[in-house]
């Protein structure tokens, strides 16, 4: 598995480094979905398949809400 890095705000950032390990792990597969689901597909399939994420990750719990609330979180 190779690393990535990404820019944020500061506060994303501080967010990022107090998360548990469990939710970055969660949140680190999501965004590798998207990016590789964005390269091997087009408009409605991309579009598709980003519903499909959604739908899985909030049956896992990890709502838009969720994902909100640790992003602003101080």
């Amino acid at each position: 598995m190779e690393k990535i890095t990404i820019e944020v705000s500061e506060s994303v950032a501080n967010t990022w480094n107090a998360l548990e390990e469990k939710k970055k792990k969660e949140i680190n597969e999501l965004v590798s979905k998207i990016i590789s689901t964005s390269e091997r597909t087009k408009n409605a399939d991309y579009w598709e398949r980003l519903r499909e994420i959604r739908k899985n990750a909030e049956e896992r719990g990890l709502t838009e809400d969720i994902l909100n609330q640790i992003l602003n979180e101080d």
